[in-house]
């Protein structure tokens, strides 16, 4: 992995990467020189969530003690871990078998004449040959296709758990596959797998029949919430990324400078649905303390409901009036162009 990338999550992350080293003695390396470019998104989304789980739940001594490549996959070292960062660790472990190394496309595990084993996507494979069928029962196999056939394959494998089916676009079939995997020991269903807006929203739905969720299922749903704001949703790609860490795909629409993808909504330690911040503060013209002017909430369904202070309220009543409009409805709606 590229240094300056190793680099953004010593710096994003310092509390969950920091020394833990003795005093006077040389730490190892937290990152494997083995490692490529094309896990930084998962290891991206891995880190978020145990950054925001150390905050939720008060953990003092979560420590990422080493990455490294493990028999194609890759494998997170993790020190005062609890279930649900070792739900998301194994989903991010799960996820690696999926992504390859070298680019952050889809990929499958492969394997060469010396028997090394290494993730690797089309127009990769010169002197790769699929791995045995014994090799594959020893690591968690994506469903190993594309397009729609993979979302076929996936609710046939997984029917007796998903009441409602996949609505999922085809290029988060292998996510769909990292939240149902360890749901197979346990009773609990899944209502639904979805995206909002066919993903174009970045934002991935698990419903859930009302039942307690154990924390390692509810880390690894945590870190697919996360991991699909970072993947393409119609090609499935998490790479290459550029000198910040941002997908390819996703530069394309944000644009140079363009904001960091993030989901508008996680699900917590419970697997209870909790919406990001989403606030535009003061100071402005018609509202001039640093208070919140417009709060934005994010539903599980989708839908958004707004807050608007009653300075700012009024500023959109007199542009409704200018513009001849019979209410703020009208106007929100020729504004978004409904």
């Amino acid at each position: 992995m590229r240094r300056e990338l190793e680099q953004l999550l010593l710096s994003r992350f310092p509390a969950l990467y920091r020394d833990t080293g003795e005093c006077g003695q040389e730490r190892p390396p937290i990152f494997g020189a083995d490692l490529g470019d094309g896990w930084f998104a998962i290891l991206q989304a891995l880190s978020e969530v145990l950054a925001e789980r150390v905050e939720q739940a008060q953990l003092e001594n979560v420590r990422v003690l080493r990455i490294e490549r493990l028999e194609g996959g890759m494998q997170a070292h993790v020190s005062g871990e609890d279930a649900f960062v070792r739900g998301a660790a194994a989903a991010a472990s799960h996820m690696s078998f999926a992504v390859s190394m070298q680019s952050g496309k889809p990929g499958r595990l492969m394997t060469n004449d010396g028997g090394e084993l290494r993730a690797l996507a089309s127009g990769e494979l010169e002197g790769w040959k699929p791995v045995p069928k014994a090799a594959k029962r020893r690591h968690p196999a994506p469903v190993g296709a594309d397009g729609t056939r993979a979302l076929r394959l996936l609710e046939q494998r997984y029917e007796h758990l998903i009441n409602d089916g996949i609505d999922l676009p085809s290029g988060w079939a292998n996510l769909a596959e990292v939240v149902l995997a360890p749901f197979l020991v346990s009773t609990n269903e899944v209502e639904l797998i979805a995206a909002w807006d066919s993903g174009s929203a970045c934002q991935l739905i698990v419903s859930r029949k009302r039942k307690h969720l154990s924390p390692y299922q509810s880390g690894g749903i945590a870190f697919a919430v996360r991991m699909a704001a970072l993947t393409d949703p119609q090609t499935g790609a998490c790479g290459p990324v550029d000198a910040e860490g941002v997908p390819d795909w996703w530069r394309r629409i944000a644009g140079p400078g363009g904001p960091h993808p993030t989901p508008w909504g996680v699900y917590n330690g419970d697997g209870v649905w909790r919406p990001r911040k989403d606030i535009f503060s003061g100071p402005a013209s018609c509202h001039p303390r640093p208070k919140p002017v417009i709060r934005a909430h994010h539903f599980e369904s989708g839908a958004v409901q707004l807050t608007i202070h009653k300075g700012a309220a009024n500023v959109m009543r007199g542009m409704a009036r200018r513009h001849g409009k019979p209410g703020c409805a009208a106007l929100l709606a020729e504004l978004l162009r409904l």
